[in-house]
C-alpha cells in the first residue's frame, strides 16, 4: 500500500511496467469506485504516470445508466447481457470505452463508469434461445429509468418470383415446393408446403412466429432458388422476398425419388414424412439436410441433393412413428435423367408402409 500526499500524488517503485504483469488499485474511504489499472507499457519503460478518478455515491449516479429488462408480459428477465457503447455524436471526442452488465433476478441492470455528458447505445441480448436482441440509441449518461422490452412479433414473408428472365419463368399453375427451415431445428422444417403459381400475385405468404436464422428454399420442375434470412424483432413485420429461379445442375445436383406401398402393392396415398440427412462428409448448418412432408395425392416423393455422400433416410408416419430407417451411399453418377431430361434422379426401392395386412 502506498499513501498519497496532500496533492493526491503517489509513487510506487519496483514494479514491472510491461506485459500486464502488475496492476494498481486506488481506494479511499467514502468513495464507491475502487479502480484497477493494469500496467502494460512497451518493454524497457522505467517510468510512467497513471491517474485515477474516484467518485462519491452522488457522483457515481451521474456516470451510470440503469434500468430494467422486461418480456412481453411485463415480467422481469434475468441474465440478459446489457452493453453500452458511446455514440459518435461529437466527432471531436475520442471513441470511449464500452461497458456491460447482466440483469439480475428482478431484471435490473447498472452500467457503471461511463463518461459524463455523453450519449450511449444500449443493447440488450438474451444469452440463450430465442436470443432476442434490442437496441436503444441516444441514451444520456445519468439516465436511471431505462425500460427495455425484449419481445418478438410474427413476421409475414411475401415470396415473389423474379419473372424478368423468360428462360427462367415457369407457367401459371406450376406447383412449387416451399421449405422454410430454422437453424438448430433440423428435425422438422418450420414450413413445408406445395403451392401453385398464380398470375400477377406473390407465390405465397409465410408467417414466421419465432426469431432466428432461416433457410428458404423454392423448387419446381428442375428449377430452384434459395436464400438465407435473419429474422428478429428488428425485422419489418411484412418482408417481401424476391427469388430468381435457376436451373438445377444436371451434372452435380440430383434427386432421390421413392414411394411407400401397402402390403398388397398399392401406393400409399396419405401424409407421411421422409428425412434425408447427410452424415459424411460433415457440412455446416442445413447444407445437405432435406426434411420434407408429403400431402395426400403425392405418390412419389422427391428430395434434391447437392453432393455425393453417405445419407441417413428415415420414414415417419404422420403420428410420428418411425417405420423404416436406412443408411446408404448416394452419388449423382448413380442417377439418371428424370423426368423430361430436367434433372438427374435415383429411384429408391419401395418401402412397406405399416398398418395394412397382406391378403
Amino acid at each position: 500500500k502506498t499513501p498519497v500526499d496532500e496533492d493526491g500524488r503517489y509513487r510506487v517503485s519496483h514494479v514491472s511496467l510491461s506485459l500486464g504483469l502488475s496492476a494498481l488499485k486506488a481506494t479511499a474511504p467514502g468513495y464507491d469506485v475502487p479502480e484497477w489499472r493494469w500496467l502494460n507499457y512497451p518493454e524497457g519503460t522505467t517510468r510512467a504516470v497513471e491517474d485515477f478518478v474516484l467518485l462519491r455515491e452522488d457522483e457515481l449516479k451521474a456516470v451510470q445508466i440503469s434500468g430494467v429488462v422486461l418480456d412481453r408480459n411485463e415480467m422481469p428477465m434475468s441474465h440478459v447481457l446489457v452493453q453500452g457503447r458511446p455514440m459518435e455524436i461529437d466527432m471531436g471526442r475520442p471513441p470511449g470505452n464500452s461497458q456491460s452488465a447482466y440483469s439480475d433476478e428482478s431484471g435490473q441492470f447498472v452500467l457503471e463508469q461511463l463518461e459524463q455528458d455523453r450519449c450511449y447505445c444500449i443493447q440488450a441480448q438474451m444469452t440463450s434461445p430465442p436470443y432476442l436482441e434490442k437496441e436503444l440509441f441516444g441514451v444520456p449518461v445519468g439516465t436511471n429509468d431505462v425500460v427495455i422490452h425484449l419481445t418478438f412479433e410474427p413476421v409475414e414473408l411475401s415470396i415473389q418470383l423474379d419473372d424478368s428472365n423468360p428462360e427462367q419463368s415457369l407457367p401459371d399453375g406450376t406447383f412449387f415446393r416451399i421449405c422454410l427451415i430454422k437453424e438448430g431445428d433440423l428435425n422438422r422444417p418450420a414450413i413445408d408446403k406445395y403451392v401453385p403459381k398464380k398470375p400477377d400475385a406473390p407465390l405465397d405468404s409465410l408467417i414466421v412466429k419465432e426469431p432466428g436464422n432461416y433457410q428458404l428454399c423454392v423448387r419446381s420442375s428442375g428449377f430452384s432458388a434459395e436464400t438465407f434470412l435473419r429474422i428478429d424483432q428488428n425485422t419489418p413485420k411484412q418482408l417481401p422476398v424476391v427469388l430468381s429461379l435457376a436451373q438445377m445442375d444436371k451434372e452435380n445436383g440430383f434427386c432421390i425419388v421413392g414411394r411407400c406401398v401397402h402390403a398388397d402393392g398399392t401406393t400409399v396415398n396419405e401424409p407421411y414424412r421422409v428425412f434425408c440427412r447427410l452424415l459424411d462428409p460433415p457440412v455446416r448448418f442445413l447444407d445437405e439436410t432435406h426434411p420434407v412432408e408429403f400431402p395426400s395425392g403425392e405418390y412419389l416423393f422427391s428430395i434434391g441433393l447437392r453432393m455425393d455422400g453417405t445419407y441417413q433416410i428415415v420414414y415417419i408416419t404422420r403420428d410420428g412413428i418411425v417405420f423404416y430407417r436406412t443408411i446408404v451411399a448416394l452419388s449423382h453418377t448413380m442417377a439418371v435423367l428424370w423426368p423430361e431430361q430436367q434433372a438427374r434422379a435415383l429411384r429408391l426401392p419401395d418401402v412397406l408402409y405399416p398398418g395394412m395386412k397382406a391378403k
